[in-house]
């Protein structure tokens, strides 16, 4: 009923409203995560960034370290080539190669090549000379190399510390953006849900209307059955009673009380224009109506007095 239509309309009008809810969710869920993207893209820019301008003291570092490292190993194989009897031609090998890259004195280098296999029992006044010079120049080299080391400590662990900072920021706007991509995905997927809905609602709705609009017409139609019926009922009852009095005319039996009722029923005549007063006239005006409700009008076998309309 009407009731229902109206409690359907209300229902339809809360979940349109949802649906636009979800939609203005769903645009702010997009609009997050388009700024997240958009900050990912910055900080990823800024680490790049922080990557450029921190690698040179980084690199510079590690060429220390990589330097430090080498040093020290030379710096043992020196203790070993000063105080071993037979130092080997490994540790040798390792200083002479040092010198020659530190571009040292040619004659130093020949020299060195020389006296450092030498047993430490076995070696000359010049042999302990080269040997201390080239022990002097490996150790100038690692305190050198030592102190840039702790020179450039603090700028590298700054630019280690930026370079981390930089890393994690980025790092963060990440979780940042697939948090909102998971918030707009669920947003969208809520929206999707509430359209259903509303379809569904509105398709529900539709059927109730029409099944209104039906049953108003049904109910109309009904009446004006009905209106039928009556106006059926009495062309019958007056069928009927003009059949009797046509019937007693017919054998010669009118009377003046006859004359009355045929007089009584003359303004009903010029209602039904064309009857006359035999059953086949009014029978002829009849049809239509029985017609339009489905129903037959018909004369029972003679000896019967009655006009039958079946279907009632």
């Amino acid at each position: 009923g009407w009731e229902a239509l109206v409690a359907a309309e209300a229902e339809q009008e809360r979940i349109a409203r949802a649906a636009e809810a979800a939609q203005k969710v769903l645009d702010d869920a997009e609009a997050e995560k388009d700024g997240r993207t958009a900050a990912v893209a910055d900080e990823e820019a800024a680490h790049v960034r922080a990557v450029a301008g921190t690698a040179g003291v980084l690199n510079a570092k590690a060429r220390l370290d990589a330097d430090s490292l080498r040093l020290q190993a030379l710096t043992e194989a020196m203790r070993r080539i000063e105080a071993e009897p037979q130092p080997g031609s490994e540790p040798c090998a390792a200083v002479v190669g040092f010198l020659r890259d530190q571009r040292a004195e040619p004659p130093l280098v020949a020299a060195a090549a020389h006296a450092l296999v030498v047993p430490v029992g076995a070696r000359s006044e010049f042999d302990a000379m080269v040997v201390d010079a080239a022990g002097r120049l490996v150790r100038s080299c690692e305190q050198t190399v030592r102190a840039r080391l702790a020179a450039c400590a603090a700028p590298a662990a700054h630019a280690e510390a930026e370079r981390l900072g930089a890393w994690a920021v980025a790092d963060c706007a990440w979780d940042e953006a697939r948090e909102a991509e998971r918030k707009w995905a669920a947003a969208r997927e809520a929206l999707e849900d509430a359209v259903k809905r509303r379809h569904a609602m509105e398709a529900a709705l539709a059927q109730r209307r029409d099944a209104l609009t039906t049953a108003i017409v049904d109910e109309t139609l009904l009446g004006h059955r009905a209106q039928l019926l009556r106006d059926a009922a009495a062309s019958l009852e007056r069928l009927i009673t003009r059949s009797s009095a046509w019937k007693q005319d017919s054998v010669g039996l009118s009377t003046a009380a006859d004359d009355d009722l045929a007089a009584s029923h003359s303004d009903e005549d010029e209602a039904m224009p064309g009857t006359g007063g035999s059953p086949d006239a009014l029978m002829r005006a009849m049809t239509p109506i029985a017609e339009a409700l489905g129903l037959q009008v018909k004369v029972v076998p003679e000896g019967m007095s009655l006009v039958c309309v079946q279907g009632l």
